[in-house]
C-alpha cells in the first residue's frame, strides 16, 4: 500500500518558528542515534548502581519502576522510597531483547525472540508465536501492534495471533498506544505515523524534522517526539496526526516523558548529560528546570509523584531526582 508522507519541518501548528533549531543542511535525514559522553560533573539526586547499562526505564502502577538492563538482559523491578531504589523482583529476558514499553499493569518487551509480557512480580509470559519483533504496543482493547523487521506492522489478538498485516514504513523502531490506535516511529527516514488496526491503514505519515527518535506515551491524545539531529521536541496530536509545536531543547535529545497531571515534559539531552523540563502550556515550549544527569542518559521516566528516573546507558545506574531537587518554578 502506498503511503503519503507529509513534511512538517518549518512551522508547527502553534506557529513556532524553527529558526532557532539546529539546521545543518549537510546532516542526513533520519538515522537518529543518541550521543555517548562521560559526565564530568555531579549528577543531581541519588544514584543507584545496578551493575549494568540501562536500556530502559518503565513506570508502573503502585510506585513500581522497571529498569531494563543489558548484559545479561533482564528487568529489575522495584519501588522508590526514601532510601532509594528498593528491589522487589527480577525477570530474566531472552537475548536480543529491545527497549520495552508499558502495557497497562505489565511491561511489554519486543525482541528477536518474540514478544514477552512481564508483570510487577517478575513473571514472564511469551505472547504467541510472533517471530522477531522490533517494537510493540498493547491497545486498550487488548490487541497488540508489533513492528516486523521488514517495516510492516502486524495487528494481533490478545493471544498474539496475527489478524492482519499493514504496509509499511522504512523501519518500525517504536510504537506507543493511544486508545484504539498506535503511533509508530521510523528512525530510518524520520517519519511518524498513526496506525489504525480497524481500518487496516498506516497514515497519515509525517516527516517532522531531521531525525525523530522517541515518542512519549500519549496523554489525552497527544505525544511529544524527540528530534536528535535538530535538537528539538515536537508535540503531535496522534489521531488525526498533525503537529502542534516544534521548539529547540538542547543537544541530542533522546528520551522524554510527561510528568503526570501536568503540561511539563522532561527530556534527556544525551549531547549534554543533563535533563531539562519544558512547559508547553503556553503553546510554545519553555525550559523551566534543568539538572545534570548521569553519563549517556538514554532512558527516562516520571513516576506518579513526579520523581524523575534516568537510566545510564554507560552503566552508571539509575538516577533518581525527587520533586524537591528538580528546581521547578
Amino acid at each position: 500500500m502506498a503511503v503519503a508522507v507529509v513534511a512538517a519541518v518549518g512551522v508547527g501548528a502553534a506557529g513556532c518558528s524553527s529558526s532557532h533549531l539546529v539546521d545543518d543542511e549537510a546532516a542526513p535525514m533520519g538515522g537518529a542515534q543518541p550521543q555517548e559522553i562521560t559526565q564530568t560533573g555531579n549528577p543531581a539526586g541519588q544514584i543507584e548502581d545496578l551493575g549494568a547499562p540501562v536500556l530502559g526505564v518503565i513506570p508502573m502502577d503502585d510506585g513500581v519502576v522497571a529498569a531494563q538492563l543489558e548484559d545479561p538482559p533482564r528487568l529489575v523491578l522495584g519501588t522508590i522510597g526514601r532510601s532509594g531504589f528498593e528491589k522487589k523482583a527480577e525477570a530474566e529476558l531472552p537475548p536480543g531483547s529491545l527497549p520495552a514499553e508499558r502495557a497497562g499493569d505489565d511491561v511489554l518487551v519486543p525482541g528477536s525472540a518474540g514478544l514477552r509480557l512481564v508483570d510487577e512480580a517478575g513473571n514472564v509470559e511469551a505472547v504467541g508465536d510472533t517471530g522477531p519483533v522490533t517494537a510493540a504496543a498493547r491497545l486498550d482493547d487488548g490487541r497488540f501492534l508489533t513492528g516486523q523487521d521488514d517495516g510492516t506492522i502486524a495487528v494481533r489478538g490478545a493471544d498474539g495471533a496475527e489478524e492482519k498485516r499493514l504496509q509499511s514504513l522504512a523501519s518500525i523502531d517504536q510504537i506507543v498506544p493511544s486508545g484504539s490506535v498506535g503511533l509508530a516511529i521510523s528512525r530510518a527516514d524520520t517519519t511518524v505515523a498513526t496506525v489504525n488496526p480497524d481500518s487496516g491503514e498506516i497514515g497519515p505519515v509525517l516527516r517532522p524534522g531531521k531525525a525523530v527518535a522517541n515518542a512519549t506515551a500519549p496523554v489525552d491524545g497527544w505525544s511529544a517526539v524527540t528530534d536528535t539531529t535538530a535538537g528539538a521536541l515536537i508535540v503531535l496530536n496522534v489521531d488525526p496526526l498533525h503537529t502542534h509545536q516544534m521548539f529547540p531543547v538542547g543537544k541530542a535529545p533522546w528520551a522524554a516523558a510527561v510528568a503526570p497531571g501536568t503540561s511539563i515534559i522532561w527530556v534527556a539531552l544525551s549531547g549534554e548529560n543533563r535533563i531539562a523540563a519544558y512547559d508547553i502550556s503556553s503553546g510554545h515550549g519553555e525550559e523551566v528546570a534543568s539538572v545534570p544527569s548521569v553519563s549517556s542518559p538514554h532512558s527516562l521516566a516520571v513516576t506518579a509523584d513526579g520523581t524523575v528516573v534516568v537510566g545510564s546507558a554507560a552503566g552508571e545506574g539509575l538516577q533518581i531526582v525527587p520533586p524537591a531537587e528538580q528546581h521547578l518554578p
